[in-house]
């Protein structure tokens, strides 16, 4: 299946998703699709390097939490409108991504992973200590653009189609299939003349900006943010939503968000007991699909694809069989 076929059949789900929240989903529904939509954007700016480049990103909540706190910080102060903050606040979190990205992406593998899982700690504890940012009981004062829940809903279906497209356009450039050349083996690719550093440093930016967005509209979306929003626990449950869904691929970002957040939904009669379910869903999910959702839907489409061409008779013998003409002699 071709790239522009996963993009096309990601775009169908999230339209039609949103569709169904628009106009018949009940409040509840809308309310985890909404969640649903803005996991997906934030799990597709973490894809670029962790999916595509294969570097272990465990602090893309970070990277939300400072664009959240930007616009929590410009409700309060300045008044910004809902578009100037979902502007600012993810250039601030690509801005501050490009600071630590410098030393970070010197480290490889677990290393990489633990000084990324640091940086959660580090706005934790800063936003929990600072008195004008609603300190550990967190801030509020987010009023959603328009009236109701749809016009705020019609925006986070236009913003995961935007997002998915963009990611799309990324990964078919060199940039994405030097990310894609990292993955498999980063000392041959630097050995070969692509530029390594500044590739993983345009994909820790890039992913930085995209998580930003999700964090301005995960704020208006609560109305109300505090500093656990944003810590390790949630950049984990994030990567565990990329890999569920597919590393490296267009759909994963939405299927992991959707099992993510759809799951906890769908198990909340069990109370404290759906925690257990869903491990023990994931295991069983992980152990058929190791590849990830999206790579377990790919591997039954080829299978589907190779029976219906092994069902088809040769073209050969279509053409080589014709009625034998009846001689009768003279």
């Amino acid at each position: 299946m071709t790239m522009s076929r996963y993009s096309a059949g990601t775009l169908a789900v999230a339209v039609v998703g949103g569709g169904f929240a628009l106009l018949v989903a009940s409040p509840y529904l809308q309310a985890v699709i909404a969640v649903i939509l803005i996991y997906t954007i934030a799990v597709s700016g973490l894809n670029l390097l962790a999916g595509y480049g294969g570097y272990p990103n465990l602090g893309q909540a970070t990277f939300m939490g400072v664009a959240a706190y930007i616009s929590a910080w410009a409700v309060n102060t300045v008044d910004w409108g809902f578009w100037v903050q979902l502007l600012v606040g993810p250039v601030i979190a690509a801005l501050v991504a490009l600071v630590v990205a410098v030393p970070l992406l010197r480290l490889k593998g677990q290393y990489f992973a633990i000084a990324t899982l640091l940086l959660g700690v580090v706005l934790t504890t800063v936003l929990a200590n600072t008195p004008a940012l609603g300190g550990s009981v967190g801030i509020g004062g987010f009023n959603r653009p328009g009236h109701g829940p749809l016009p705020w809903l019609s925006v986070l279906i236009v913003l995961t189609v935007l997002v998915t497209l963009v990611c799309t356009r990324i990964i078919t450039l060199p940039m994405g299939r030097h990310l894609a050349a990292i993955r498999k083996d980063e000392a041959l690719s630097e050995s070969i003349g692509i530029p390594v550093y500044r590739r993983k440093l345009q994909a820790f930016v890039a992913g930085a900006f995209i998580g930003g967005i999700a964090g301005v509209l995960l704020a208006y979306n609560s109305y109300f943010i505090s500093p656990d929003l944003f810590g390790f626990y949630e950049s984990f449950l994030l990567f565990v939503a990329l890999i569920v869904g597919g590393a490296g691929t267009v759909s994963g970002p939405l299927l992991g968000s959707i099992f993510l957040v759809g799951l906890p939904e769908l198990f909340r009669f069990a109370a404290e007991g759906r925690y257990l379910t869903m491990g023990l869903v994931f295991i069983v999910v992980m152990g058929i699909a190791p590849d990830g959702l999206a790579g377990f839907g790919g591997r039954i489409m080829s299978w589907i694809s190779a029976r219906r061409v092994a069902g088809r008779p040769p073209e050969h013998a279509v053409a080589d069989v014709h009625p034998t003409p009846l001689h009768t002699g003279a």
